[in-house]
């Protein structure tokens, strides 16, 4: 198109075309048209607002921002300049003020679909998701058909933790939508979340049919098959999680070297790396021996809290922490991830290395705990939360309070082995008379091995301390929510990855009240002797380290 005429008496030519340019895509062109336009009348709204939208669709922000902000102060009550205002914000990360533009724009315009499903999403991106439910609540409202409001406010209901109203909505979104792979994997989330684990199962192996690139679904479905003990099917997928989006949690590092495939390698030197929590390291680190037999050198990197620990760890010729970054060279010959080497060997339940223990306290420190924690009486350690920034935190983690009914029973001594914002509970309880904190004396997971040593008994939620009281072969109970993390399975009292542990399971969501009488009468049981120590037989000596101990395999059940 030639140079526009400004001299030209009316805008309407360049408006027009405008509009038809915008309407066929053509960004472009529509720049062309609309500024002549703008030029010839500064004061038309629409052609301040065609121009805006043309900058937005190019990318340009600023100018957009600006267009809008003009048609809004020519008119205010306009509600798809508060939209587009609000959208602009969104992109660029301000999600209060895109919020603020939503708000107005749904309350000029109280029909506005796109502008109500937008301010849910931008409300849910901020945390407040009752007021997302809110938001995607009326877009269902005014649009009953519409499959994306249906799916959002599913979401949204299920990030709050109100499963069965979510899997209401994602039924009713795969309904109006049978292609929405992430659609089908909500539902099939909230299914594992309320205990449908057939229907789980079959909701992800719909969504993986739809979109077999989608890793999420298949990182799901791993979870629910190694949950239910299905450990051939499990393994496989359980790698997609080197695929999700935020792979860098799981696995950090791109590595120059191949990973390994479980190949002997009889003169070269495998890395392999931890990955996720502490409590998984302390997991699966027993298979480093098994990995020894295949490779001439063997060198673990993991988190700095676990270096120190697990140095003398069997099968491990180095430990090395891991770097903030990338390491620019590896000088090893493969890597692999800690948590492949249960697909590496084939495990399923009845090969996994369960020898116990494999991981001991320091000598010299575990006598400084001995001496310590000498005292007549059961010692029971305590923890009762594990980190708040863990995804299933709210449903893990127990609190204190709960805890009250077993520190009333007679002839046990209470340690608390918490740490982190949940050890102030203590005082925050007055219970530093009946619980002695040892939070300030445990500096690292030395100590705490140590101390875990020197006690008669662990009663913990999901935390690294279970996996590490476990890892060593100490009596540990362990308190587990509805749906548990997928290592403890289900329907079972007992772990085949560690002997000397013993599960308490909630029946209800959330319900931690019976949890705790049952541990309060096994732990009178205990000290009543009225039940066979399902220990005796097999106490073994944790001062003098892994030369002195033949170590326990899995135990008959009570």
């Amino acid at each position: 198109m030639s140079d526009p005429n400004l001299s030209s008496p009316s805008r309407q030519p360049w408006f027009e075309a405008g509009n038809a340019a915008l309407r066929r895509g053509d960004p472009a062109t529509g720049a062309t048209c609309c500024r002549p336009a703008v030029h010839l009348d500064p004061r038309c709204p629409q052609a301040l607002f065609n121009l805006a939208l043309v900058s937005k669709s190019m990318g340009k922000a600023e100018a957009a921002l600006t267009g809008f902000r003009q048609v809004l102060a020519q008119h205010p009550d306009n509600s798809q300049a508060h939209f587009h205002i609000a959208d602009l914000y969104r992109t660029a990360g301000d999600m209060k003020a895109a919020v603020h533009h939503y708000r107005e724009a749904v309350r000029l315009n109280p029909n506005l679909p796109p502008a109500r499903n937008n301010l849910g999403n931008a409300l849910k991106h901020m945390g407040e998701l009752s007021a997302a439910i809110q938001a995607f609540t009326e877009l269902v409202r005014l649009c009953p058909s519409l499959a994306q409001g249906r799916y959002n406010l599913g979401s949204a209901l299920m990030a709050a933790g109100r499963l069965e109203a979510a899997t209401v909505q994602l039924r009713e979104a795969v309904r109006l939508n049978p292609d929405d792979a992430k659609a089908w994997n909500n539902l099939g989330l909230c299914c594992k979340g309320v205990g449908h684990y057939a229907e789980a199962i079959a909701c992800f192996s719909r969504a993986l049919r739809l979109a077999p690139e989608l890793a999420e679904a298949r990182w799901n479905r791993a979870v629910v098959y190694l949950l239910g003990g299905d450990f051939t099917r499990g393994w496989p997928d359980f790698e997609a999680r080197h695929d999700l989006p935020q792979r860098r949690l799981f696995y950090p590092f791109r590595w120059s070297t191949p990973r390994w495939n479980g190949e002997p390698l009889p003169s070269g030197t495998l890395r392999v790396h931890d990955e996720q929590g502490l409590g998984d390291t302390l997991q699966f680190v027993r298979y480093l021996p098994w990995v020894k037999q295949r490779c001439a050198r063997v060198e673990l990197e993991t988190q700095a809290p676990l270096a120190e620990l697990l140095r003398d760890l069997p099968g491990v010729d180095a430990v090395t922490v891991r770097p903030a970054a990338a390491p620019v060279a590896d000088a090893t010959d493969a890597h692999i991830a800690l948590m492949s080497l249960p697909r590496i060997f084939g495990t399923d339940i009845g090969t996994i290395p369960s020898v116990v223990p494999y991981i001991w306290p320091a000598i010299e420190k575990r006598r400084r705990w001995a001496e310590r924690l000498q005292g007549p009486g059961l010692r029971a350690g305590l923890v009762w939360a594990g980190r708040p920034e863990h995804h299933n935190d709210r449903n893990r983690s127990s609190r204190l309070q709960s805890f009250i009914p077993l520190l009333r029973i007679p002839g046990v001594r209470f340690y608390s082995l918490q740490k982190g914002p949940a050890a102030v509970q203590i005082r925050d309880l007055g219970l530093h008379d009946t619980i002695e904190d040892l939070d300030a004396e445990l500096q690292d997971f030395t100590d705490t091995a140590a101390a875990v040593a020197c006690l008669d008994l662990v009663i913990c939620v999901d935390t690294a301390v279970a996996h590490l009281a476990g890892a060593m072969a100490r009596p540990v109970w362990l308190l587990l929510p509805f749906i548990p993390d997928w290592r403890w399975m289900l329907n079972r009292a007992e772990s085949p990855w560690y002997p000397t542990m013993r599960l308490f399971r909630q029946q209800q969501a959330g319900d931690w009240d019976p949890v705790f009488r049952q541990v309060a009468a096994a732990l009178r049981e205990r000290l009543g002797g009225t039940r066979s120590s399902r220990y005796r037989g097999f106490r073994t000596d944790l001062k003098n380290g892994p030369s002195a101990t033949a170590g326990v395999r899995r135990c008959a059940s009570r």
